[in-house]
């Protein structure tokens, strides 16, 4: 469970999308969605989650980003956070390691506070191919808090430095 929690606006976004290098022209692009507000789009929505989850790792090195899920559509004043599970941890010599993990980007909950004793289900990190549809029908079943607040999901992993 990360800390802390973002909040999403367009500014923000383009220092975000420049820092992980993931820009694209479309990702500037945004549509308005009547008394709802301005969309972000999920592109720019995936350096903000790594940005921080990167927080709570001290003497990150490098970030590589595997793959990427968009699930839910996030808007200009949702607040973003993160809920990250490590799944293997390499090393690579005396003073470095890489920790493989998958990200959950989270909208308008406070990760530490909210989801501290929620069991969140496995299939939702692990399983291959799961679709958002599908992946919304495991969290309304086995976990309704993070129904409709998932936005992002990354398989990922960061080099650091220890000792």
């Amino acid at each position: 469970l990360h800390q802390p929690v973002n909040k999403m606006d367009l500014s923000q976004s383009s220092i975000y999308c420049n820092l992980f290098r993931n820009a694209h022209p479309v990702h500037f692009n945004t549509k308005r969605y009547g008394e709802q507000g301005i969309a972000i789009s999920g592109g720019l929505i995936v350096p903000v989650v790594c940005n921080i989850v990167s927080a709570d790792y001290k003497n990150v090195m490098q970030e590589e980003i595997l793959s990427t899920q968009h699930l839910n559509p996030v808007r200009d004043t949702d607040l973003i956070g993160a809920v990250s599970l490590i799944h293997r941890i390499e090393k690579l010599g005396p003073n470095a390691e890489r920790i493989h993990m998958i990200s959950l980007g989270t909208r308008n909950l406070d990760c530490e506070k909210d989801l501290e004793k929620v069991q969140i289900p496995l299939d939702i990190f692990f399983q291959a191919n799961l679709k958002p549809a599908e992946m919304e029908e495991i969290l309304i079943n086995c976990c309704p808090i993070l129904s409709r607040k998932l936005t992002v999901k990354v398989e990922w992993s960061v080099i650091r430095s220890i000792g």
